[in-house]
């Protein structure tokens, strides 16, 4: 904020209804222009960098290069914005919040404390009204979390996040699957927050840097976690429960991940199996910014910084001069009973 001084905090997670509300037209003019009027899905690739901004996002995963930051909201809604994770690249950061029309955050959501999901902390931390964090793992001490000590210097009001804890405003709500209260992880990874998050009318599975064994967990306990947008683990490593795709049945997975990066991240076998389950992967080391448009189907319209070459699974490809996507619809399978998100209730750190 100008003088160093922040906005009086917001308090955004004061349970509401969902409000009616017209869908936004996102960049029809630049879909049309450069892409000619088509049916489905069409992958918008823009041609300057600001007038081609879709301004109507639901979703959007942030290039920050080896690392998450993940931003959510209803369009109806654009002051209440969730970011979860901030990568480690402040620079990077701040770009994209700058592209996206971030000013504020509303929610602050650390799903664990390794570098490549809170290194950027710092440069936001005067920005944030509230901050979810992961549990403690086993030998540490919470208040020597350098997590912990950054946001309490910066006055943000913070909870340790578990199973159960849930909130939301507007046309946006959250839950935490995983892991339980009360329990002492081993690792940073196993105390990673698993959210499912209602932004507008997309439902998005974000599962962290969780690996086979946390999965498993979630899949053999009966945990519904059916949604539209699938936030791929670990940045598409090979430690995945093949069987979660499927469960989940989102028609787009979301992978960040940085370009050559040492880790062999996004593993080949893991995007066959998001392949086979249905799902379209878009990848910030192919694409760079990505962002999930609402649309007038109900359905969602990606957009990308710059076109790239999917993997080699049966994929469209997508170029610049050639941006298309097959088409694609998610047919809704909510239950009325499974829908707990929407009743969600206040929760202030």
């Amino acid at each position: 904020m100008p003088g160093g001084r922040r906005a009086p905090p917001r308090r955004p997670w004061q349970a509401a209804e969902r409000t009616p509300r017209a869908v936004r037209a996102v960049a029809a003019g630049l879909a049309a222009s450069s892409a000619g009027l088509l049916l489905g899905v069409v992958l918008v690739v823009p041609v300057g960098e600001r007038a081609a901004t879709p301004r109507g996002w639901a979703i959007v995963a942030c290039d920050v290069g080896q690392g998450d930051a993940v931003l959510l909201r209803d369009p109806a809604h654009p002051e209440l914005t969730v970011l979860v994770d901030t990568g480690d690249d402040p620079r990077l950061l701040d770009a994209c919040l700058e592209r996206f029309g971030v000013e504020r955050i509303a929610l602050l959501v650390l799903t664990h404390d390794d570098r490549d999901h809170v290194g950027a902390l710092p440069a936001i931390s005067d920005r944030i009204d509230a901050a979810l964090i992961s549990p403690t793992v086993a030998g540490e001490r919470t208040e020597l979390r350098a997590v912990v000590r950054q946001l309490e210097a910066a006055g943000v009001p913070t909870r340790i996040g578990g199973a159960g804890d849930r909130g939301g405003a507007g046309g946006l709500a959250w839950r935490v699957l995983a892991p339980n209260h009360g329990g002492a992880p081993t690792d940073t990874n196993a105390a990673s927050l698993v959210l499912l998050v209602d932004a507008g009318q997309a439902r998005v599975l974000m599962l962290a840097d969780t690996g086979l064994e946390e999965q498993s967990r979630l899949l053999e306990v009966g945990t519904d976690l059916r949604a539209e947008v699938l936030k791929v683990a670990h940045h598409g490593s090979r430690d995945q429960d093949a069987r979660l795709p499927s469960a989940v049945g989102a028609g787009w997975a979301l992978v960040s991940v940085g370009a050559g990066n040492g880790y062999g991240h996004p593993n080949g076998d893991a995007l066959a199996t998001l392949s086979r389950a249905g799902a379209r992967v878009l990848r910030t080391d192919l694409h760079g910014a990505i962002a999930l448009v609402p649309d007038e189907g109900g359905g969602l319209s990606p957009w990308v910084e710059r076109a790239g070459e999917p993997p080699p699974e049966g994929r469209s490809r997508m170029s610049v001069g050639s941006p298309r996507v097959e088409a694609w619809q998610w047919a809704r399978r909510r239950s009325r009973n499974s829908d707990t998100t929407r009743r969600a209730r206040p929760l202030w750190c």
